[in-house]
């Protein structure tokens, strides 16, 4: 249930703190509810609140709020004022006029530090002096189109930074991505292209002719505007919770922006963390030099695997970033991923959290951009309790506490991918999930071992890409038969059609494919499962409670 309390935020409160508290609350918020009125005013809401809790010029904020496409027929494209909080506003803007206008016609940030110098400027308020403009985009190549821009006014000099607009563009992202441009019964013209043209006339014939109970008589006038035609809809019996859940079925694409190189890198690891810290080194400079825009490391990639090494070896995290002493894998991650100039997905490493009396252990993913940055961490979410028969017995939850959070990581530049370790792969909820959230890849550092690999291992690879049509990689540590967890090796990437496309045997090795984004999207126009699913007859995953890191 949605509370007040989702606007309160912390005394003291930093601004990257406030704006990942924004995204976080609107996460939850926007959680089964697409109507874009009410995620919209839910939003500037949060923006508003997050400006007042922080000190000057933040404080100074005097306007927070969207403009969306004006759905009506006018000469020009316009801008329409939407739900915000501050002073009467100017209720439209034409493209190309003013701040706004600028952002919606070049489809870019606009960061403003003095209104009164920006050509055209118009002045709404007279007492804003700064601005920050984030237009809200969908669609890709020459279906991209403006829906709807984030505007927010400052009544100080310089009221916005890089880090406003790194996290506004990331709302922005993630606005374009949870709310519906459309409903069945209206005329919209938020920005629908070929693809999304093509699902709509899908969503009425199915509903016309597969609905047989609770149907309600559609207006006998209801016009779609796709693209730049208008599309006459004759009178349809309607289920609009069924209509609602076929829409909802369809992930954005294209997913993947630009071909990205991916590598996973084999390697065996020793009881010398140092040793292990500099040999990953070594490489993943191996991969870059390769060509590689984005590296994986295997799961524990810095010490031995197996419950009796996680306390000895786990690193402190929290709060980040960590000290060198703190955490010295942290430190050489970063330091790897700069260098390299790549993301760097650093498999995992155990990690230790709390007090001696409540001290709690993790298998941790750490994911670092190509500056070095950290961009996300990932905590095993399901922990590695298994018990074969005359094989293996384990249980990681002897020692390990589980991870409470799914990860998906924005790459900018190519869109985003879904990290989890290991034992993760054999959940297909989170797959699904992430899938759905438009993730381009499902990344698994892994160790399994030398009977679940044999079973399961090349097997739950192909399986996740064929549930999700992406792309899926799985990177595990190099087999060495003197250690006393002996992993299967086969590190391998698949495709969307579910092909593996390279594997490793189980010595040290890298193993690399470039992704295509058309693949994907071949795949999913070839077998449209994306839009055959039937959320009327069986519940969807990717609705209700779900928590993102």
């Amino acid at each position: 249930m949605v509370h007040a309390d989702a606007s309160n935020f912390a005394e003291g409160v930093t601004k990257e703190g406030a704006y990942e508290q924004v995204l976080l609350q609107a996460e939850g918020l926007f959680d089964g509810q697409r109507n874009w009125v009410c995620n919209l005013a839910n939003t500037a809401s949060l923006l508003w609140h997050a400006y007042k809790s922080l000190p000057s010029p933040s404080s100074q904020v005097n306007w927070a709020g969207f403009y969306t496409l004006d759905p009506q027929k006018t000469a020009k494209p316009q801008l329409i004022l939407g739900p915000f909080q501050g002073k009467v506003a100017c209720q439209t803007i034409l493209f190309g006029r003013g701040v706004c206008g600028a952002a919606a016609s070049t489809q870019t940030t606009q960061l403003v530090p003095d209104v009164e110098k920006f050509p055209g400027h118009i002045a709404c308020d007279g007492d804003s002096k700064s601005e920050i403009v984030v237009p809200i985009v969908v669609g890709e190549g020459d279906a991209r189109k403006v829906v709807a821009i984030i505007d927010i006014d400052c009544a100080d000099l310089d009221g916005f930074d890089e880090v406003d607009k790194k996290y506004l563009e990331q709302l922005a992202e993630l606005l374009g991505r949870s709310c519906d441009c459309f409903n069945l019964t209206t005329t919209c013209v938020l920005g629908l292209g070929k693809r999304d043209a093509s699902t709509m006339r899908y969503f009425y014939n199915k509903a016309s002719s597969l609905l047989t109970k609770s149907f309600k008589y559609s207006p006998p006038i209801p016009r779609l505007r796709l693209g730049c035609r208008v599309a006459r809809i004759n009178p349809i019996l309607v289920n609009p919770a069924f209509a609602r859940t076929m829409a909802t079925s369809t992930p954005p694409s294209p997913v993947l922006k630009k071909p990205l190189k991916l590598a996973c890198v084999q390697l065996a690891s020793g009881a010398d963390k140092a040793a292990n810290l500099s040999h990953a080194r070594e490489k993943v400079l191996e991969a870059a030099q390769a060509g590689a825009n984005l590296v994986v490391l295997p799961e524990c990639f810095n010490s031995p695997y197996g419950c009796d090494y996680f306390p000895s070896y786990a690193e402190t995290l929290l709060p980040s970033p960590p000290s060198h002493e703190q955490s010295p894998s942290f430190h050489a991650l970063s330091y790897m991923a700069a260098e390299a100039k790549v993301f760097l997905i650093g498999g995992s490493i155990p990690e230790v959290e709390g007090a001696e009396e409540a001290r709690k252990y993790y298998n941790t993913s750490l994911i670092f951009g190509p500056d070095g940055a950290l961009l996300a961490t990932h905590r095993k979410v399901h922990l590695f309790d298994i018990n074969i028969p005359g094989k293996i017995t384990f249980r990681e939850s002897d020692v390990l506490t589980a991870g409470d959070k799914l990860t998906l990581v924005d790459l900018p530049g190519y869109g985003q991918v879904a990290v989890a370790i290991c034992y993760d792969v054999r959940f297909p909820e989170l797959a699904m999930i992430a899938a759905r959230r438009g993730a381009f890849a499902l990344i698994y550092p892994g160790a399994f071992n030398l009977t679940t690999g044999a079973l399961h291992w090349r097997l739950q690879g192909q399986a996740r890409a064929m549930d999700n049509q992406c792309y899926v990689a799985l990177c595990s540590p190099a087999r060495d038969m003197s250690a006393s967890y002996h992993a299967w090796g086969h590190s391998l990437i698949v495709d969307p059609m579910a092909q593996v496309v390279v594997e490793a045997e189980e010595t040290e090795t890298i193993v690399s494919w470039e992704l295509d984004g058309g693949k994907i999207d071949e795949t999913r126009k070839n077998i449209p499962i994306t839009s055959q699913r039937r959320f009327d007859v069986y519940p969807d995953v990717n609705e209700g409670k779900i928590r993102f890191e």
